[in-house]
């Protein structure tokens, strides 16, 4: 993780200022997310059943680099691994889920001085490895398992980015995301609503006038 912002660092340094999003431009980044969550149940019995307290971490790494094929419109790759960790507090489960993924994305930009507005479409086909106790719906009782599914990631949305010079922009995005999981016998959809901050890196090698 060091070396990939270490990377655009020195490239950036490289890089004469640029016109942000010209014909024959990169765009260089991605967004780094985390997350901390704790979840407790309570069963509508009476009294009140309390189910166990679940602790789960979260680590998504987005990295993305396009090329302008006109002035505003970049095409390019997405590669994603996200991580999570899931506990039970005063308990022996505990699942732990690696995904891998990479897919097409595009994105349009409407350049507003210091700003830019941009939409974003894009599509990841992944790989997802979970290792825990699991629920065996078969035996009614927790089993350690190791289950492998295949992913597939659609996200939508609209944001902004601010223009901290003609090369580096700080970003946030708005995004509706369908996520889909399949294994044998099973296929789940999770649609969401996120937020996503990041930092890209324009580079070209056309200086400004």
């Amino acid at each position: 993780m060091k070396a990939f912002f270490t990377l655009i660092f020195v490239t950036l340094l490289a890089q004469p200022v640029i016109s942000q999003v010209d014909k024959g431009s990169f765009l260089v980044g991605g967004s780094l997310g985390f997350s901390n969550s704790k979840t407790t149940e309570t069963f509508g019995t009476n009294p009140p059943t309390p189910s166990p307290e679940f602790k789960s971490v979260s680590l998504n790494l987005a990295p993305n680099i396009s090329y302008f094929v006109i002035k505003g419109l970049a095409l390019g790759i997405t590669p994603s691994y996200s991580y999570t960790n899931e506990k039970e507090t005063n308990g022996s489960y505990q699942e732990k889920t690696h995904t891998f993924s990479i897919g097409p994305m595009a994105r349009y930009y409407y350049m507003l001085n210091k700003w830019a507005i941009f939409s974003h479409v894009s599509y990841n086909f992944g790989w997802e490895t979970l290792k825990g106790f699991t629920f065996n719906q078969f035996t009614g009782t927790n089993q350690y398992a190791t289950q492998k599914s295949t992913t597939g990631n659609f996200k939508g949305g609209i944001g902004a980015t601010y223009f901290l010079n003609n090369k580096v922009g700080i970003e946030g995005l708005v995004f509706y995301q369908q996520n889909n999981v399949s294994q044998p016998g099973l296929d789940s959809n999770s649609p969401s609503i996120n937020f996503n901050i990041g930092l890209q890196v324009f580079l070209s090698k056309k200086p400004v006038n």
